[in-house]
């Protein structure tokens, strides 16, 4: 009887903590998203096959406003635009001189975009989170699985060092891993809101009902 008290005791010991350590990295991802509004930053992106090997590279710039706009300027190599101007998603491949929109939808506060961009209850909603490694005085990484299991990854770290994110790193349902690095990166500077505009050029393709 002893033992089975015992056990009792212990298990809900360890499952209080548990709780208490995601509602701590929960917290501690919140208080870094909310300490700015907007954010810029140049980016690397490297995507690994399995054995680890190189598939693809790419860089460019980004910024962020929130909520919910988002711009991924793909510099190299192959140019190519993505928009979220707070209604509606444009990507813009420059060499094919193609350019499609669609709405922003619900679903739509699963993908990495929003992640950034959107609000902390959102993220909440879509995702668990927890410490990827025990939390130092200027480095900080968590690691947020999806809770619905269709989405477009199966776990997400993100890295921040002296509260400036560095990193993203995805394991994708293909198996294969997306790593960005992020250098120059600057919150809360003076973003033009064109930034998050976008009008067609004259003589491209538009995919989507919505031209605006």
């Amino acid at each position: 009887m002893f033992f089975r008290v015992l056990l009792s005791s212990v298990l809900l010991m360890m499952s209080s903590f548990a709780m208490a350590a995601t509602a701590s990295a929960t917290d501690a991802l919140g208080s870094l998203l909310d300490s700015f509004q907007g954010l810029t930053a140049r980016f690397q992106q490297t995507t690994y096959g399995t054995q680890h090997r190189v598939l693809q590279q790419a860089s460019g710039e980004m910024a962020i406003s929130r909520p919910d706009k988002f711009r991924w300027n793909t510099l190299m190599p192959n140019k190519q635009l993505i928009i979220m101007d707070g209604k509606s998603i444009w990507v813009y491949d420059v060499d094919l001189e193609q350019a499609s929109v669609r709405p922003i939808t619900k679903n739509q506060g699963q993908t990495p975009a929003m992640l950034l961009s959107g609000s902390t209850q959102q993220i909440q909603k879509y995702y668990r989170i927890q410490w990827a490694k025990p939390p130092a005085s200027q480095a900080m990484a968590f690691t947020l699985t999806p809770i619905q299991k269709d989405g477009l990854f199966r776990s997400l770290t993100m890295t921040f060092q002296d509260q400036s994110l560095t990193s993203m790193v995805f394991h994708d349902n293909l198996g294969q891993l997306i790593k960005i690095s992020f250098t120059q990166v600057i919150k809360n500077p003076r973003i033009a809101a064109k930034q998050f505009q976008f009008k067609p050029p004259k003589g491209i393709d538009v995919i989507g009902a919505n031209t605006q």
